[in-house]
C-alpha cells in the first residue's frame, strides 16, 4: 500500500486525526476527514525566527545557534530557520557561525569513529534544498559555508551544513520551509526592534520564536 492510499484509510477510519507535516498533504487530510466529520488538528510547517539584538555576544551564542539550526539536520518542525540578526553584531555573528559550521564532521553515525551530523530522510529533499540555495544566491545572498550535496558522500542523501548571510524577504529560502540544513541569516537595519519583529512577522510561516538580548526584559518584549 503506498503513502496516499495508507492515508486515506487511516483518515477516514479514525475518531480523530493529528497531522503535522506540508500544507499539500495537509489540505488532503482535511478533505477526506470533511467527508466523516472528523476532527482534525493539522500542523503545516515551520519557520521559525531566532531574534539576536545588538547587545549579544555572538562568541557566547553560537553553540547555541548551530545545534538549533542543525539538531536532526534541520528536520525539526519546531527549529530556527531564519536568524535575525542586529546589524551591530551582524558581522561578527556571520563569522563564528560560518568557522563552527566549516568545523563540522558530517557522515554516517554508524559507520563513523565520530559525527557531528548525518544524512536528510527524504531524498526528493535535497533537490529542493539546492533550489532554495540557488535561488538565494541568484538574488544576493552569500554562501558562507556548504551551499550543496556532500560530493564526498556520494552513497547517502548527505546535504552540507549550509549557512547564508544576507537573505531577504524576496527569497523563496525566506518563505519556505526549509526542513533542512540552511542557516539563513537576515541583517536588522538600524538595530531595531521593531524591524526585528517585522522580519520576525514577515513569513506566514512560524511555530516557535525566541529572541536572545544582554537584557531579560527586552527579549521577553519582542517575543510578546
Amino acid at each position: 500500500i503506498g503513502y496516499a492510499e495508507t492515508g486515506s484509510a487511516l483518515v477516514s477510519r479514525a475518531d480523530k486525526v493529528i497531522f503535522v507535516g506540508s500544507v499539500g498533504v495537509g489540505r488532503k487530510v482535511m478533505e477526506t476527514a470533511s467527508r466523516t466529520l472528523t476532527p482534525v488538528i493539522l500542523e503545516l510547517g515551520g519557520k521559525d525566527p531566532f531574534i539576536v539584538c545588538d547587545d549579544t555576544k555572538p562568541k557566547e551564542l553560537a553553540q547555541l545557534v548551530v545545534r538549533g539550526a542543525y539538531q536532526n539536520m534541520g528536520q525539526n518542525c519546531a527549529g530556527p530557520e531564519r536568524f535575525i540578526v542586529y546589524d551591530k553584531v551582524y558581522d561578527s555573528f556571520c563569522e563564528e557561525i560560518a568557522s563552527l559550521v566549516k568545523s563540522m564532521r558530517q557522515g554516517p553515525p554508524l559507520s563513523s569513529d565520530f559525527v557531528d551530523c548525518g544524512a536528510c530522510v527524504h531524498p526528493p529533499s535535497l533537490e529542493n534544498y539546492q533550489r532554495l540555495v540557488d535561488d538565494a544566491v541568484a538574488k544576493g545572498a552569500r554562501v558562507l559555508a556548504g551551499g550543496s550535496r556532500n560530493n564526498a558522500l556520494p552513497s547517502g542523501q548527505f546535504f552540507e551544513p549550509t549557512v547564508l548571510a544576507d537573505v531577504r524577504e524576496d527569497m523563496l529560502i525566506a518563505q519556505e520551509e526549509t526542513f533542512g540544513p540552511i542557516l539563513s541569516i537576515f541583517r536588522v537595519k538600524g538595530d531595531s526592534d521593531a524591524e526585528a519583529v517585522r522580519l520576525a512577522n514577515s513569513c506566514c510561516f512560524a511555530l516557535s520564536s525566541c529572541a536572545h538580548s544582554g537584557d531579560q526584559e527586552r527579549a521577553a518584549r519582542i517575543c510578546s
